[in-house]
């Protein structure tokens, strides 16, 4: 690659709104970009996006529609393709895309998001977006007086149904710890919050709307709204190919101009942060932009 000039100077792997808001400012920095978009979005199955200021409750593709809208106004191309791996070379960094298309780039944009694993229940994904959630800042108001139903196990899985009673006063833990100690017990008992031990084998429902638990004794509980504690994993394989560091969460580690332990290489939104909200991507999304706009800068002196 040596002698060589990249085709774009950033090309952000990853299409959501971390990955749209980069590329709005760089754009706005008359910056040549290119957005690589897999069209794989973690809230797909999501009714409505919530704590958004200006657009609460907004349908995620309606959302997205709206950041692509905002984006194209610029000269930004936006190339709906998997990214699959990354080479750094001497100067600038090779893209590979999922149809062994190639590119090349001054800086790289990881803006790839998580992956949720749910729980191992037949037919979960059925309700999942709209009566199994995992997020209660995102979804919890709408389920304000129903019965709440949540999986989790030891002290997290008790304060995850504690804290489910600032939305309903009508919480049930399915326990899948091996142990429930006294003090967790005292807790459950001074918030009225129901608990079975027995292992979820089913989820009963009409359409999209869960109605009832279905437990391992063949006992139906009845349930209008079911929250567990998300697993994820990193959507991508391509920040641990590239060896960047991770936190111990698994997550892309980040210095505060958001550049990975990699130069050259930054990363927004789901892929780095605890705080998986979408205002929150979007700002993340801002903040690299402008770093690699200023880094961009630095070494053109």
């Amino acid at each position: 690659m040596k002698g060589k000039q990249a085709e774009w100077d950033v090309i952000i792997i990853g299409g959501g709104p971390a990955g749209l808001s980069a590329a709005l400012i760089l754009a706005r920095c008359r910056r040549k970009v290119m957005v690589l978009d897999s069209q794989d979005y973690r809230n797909a199955a999501s009714s409505g996006i919530h704590a958004l200021p200006g657009f609460d409750g907004i349908k995620p593709a309606v959302y997205l529609k709206q950041l692509q809208k905002d984006v194209m106004k610029y000269d930004v191309k936006i190339q709906y393709a998997k990214a699959t791996r990354v080479i750094q070379g001497p100067q600038f960094f090779e893209i590979e895309d999922a149809l062994m298309k190639k590119y090349t780039a001054s800086k790289i944009l990881l803006a790839t998001g998580v992956r949720d694993i749910l729980p191992s229940i037949p037919e979960i994904k059925k309700f999942y977006g709209s009566s199994v959630l995992h997020c209660p800042y995102c979804d919890g108001y709408e389920q304000k007086g129903k019965i709440v139903g949540v999986i989790g196990a030891g002290k997290k899985g008790v304060n995850y149904a504690y804290a489910l009673t600032s939305w309903s006063d009508r919480v049930i833990l399915f326990y899948e710890g091996k142990k429930l100690n006294g003090e967790y017990q005292q807790l459950l008992d001074n918030n009225n919050i129901t608990c079975f031990r027995e292992k979820i084998i089913a989820l009963k429902g009409k359409g999209k709307l869960l109605q009832a638990i279905i437990l391992e004794n063949n006992q139906e509980v009845k349930c209008d709204v079911l929250f567990f504690d998300s697993h994820k994993r990193l959507r991508s394989d391509i920040p641990v190919n590239l060896k960047c560091k991770l936190t111990p969460k698994g997550v892309v580690c980040t210095n505060k101009k958001q550049e990975t332990s990699i130069r050259g290489i930054f990363s927004a939104g789901d892929s780095t942060v605890d705080v998986m909200m979408v205002s929150e991507a979007c700002a993340e999304g801002i903040a690299a932009g402008m770093s690699i706009h200023k880094q961009l800068l630095s070494e053109a002196m």
